[in-house]
């Protein structure tokens, strides 16, 4: 804070923080509702997410003593943060037990691959005001109102590609998933 003048002062603070976190996980197992095969489910996926906080807050209290110490306190603030997945992969397949071929089944309930991408900004600014007017000279009995205004806008985008080919040459390689020599059409 700022003592701009006597009964005058002001404030600025801010925050800025950005993360990116990278994950890759692997589900290996038999399926419970697989009764009579023997098949193995795996399932794969590989996730980068980011994300990002800016916020800004600015703030002031002031007494006008030709007003009867009239106090006016102020807060303003700015909070802006986003959230991006630029390209989610999940990869899903069963194994058969006694060949050991890898293959995809929608009428077992395995998803063809697919990729997400997703966007999540969000933006919000807060106004505040407090007066507080004194009634009387030894400023016991005062008079407070104030108005708080909050406004939030958000915007999410997501966008799911799945690869639709007829038969699907399996990689061992999740990493190489989605590039032109990894499939047949």
């Amino acid at each position: 804070s700022y003592k701009i003048a006597d009964g005058h002062t002001i404030g600025f603070q801010g925050l800025y923080s950005h993360n990116g976190t990278k994950t890759g996980r692997t589900i290996f197992g038999t399926r419970p509702e697989n009764i009579i095969g023997v098949d193995r489910y795996l399932g794969r996926s590989l996730v980068w997410s980011e994300r990002e906080l800016l916020n800004f807050q600015a703030s002031g209290d002031h007494v006008i003593q030709s007003l009867n110490n009239l106090q006016i306190e102020w807060i303003y603030g700015n909070t802006n943060s986003n959230l991006k997945e630029p390209d989610t992969r999940y990869f899903d397949e069963f194994i058969e037990g006694a060949s050991g071929a890898s293959f995809i089944s929608e009428a077992d309930g395995i998803p063809r691959p697919f990729h997400f991408f997703r966007n999540l900004d969000d933006v919000q600014n807060d106004y505040k005001i407090d007066i507080t007017i004194p009634l009387n000279e030894k400023k016991s009995n005062k008079l407070k109102v104030g108005s708080l205004i909050s406004r939030k806008s958000r915007e999410f985008a997501e966008s799911r590609y799945q690869y639709q080919e007829n038969r699907l040459q399996l990689s061992s390689t999740i990493v190489n998933y989605g590039t032109t020599n990894q499939h047949q059409a």
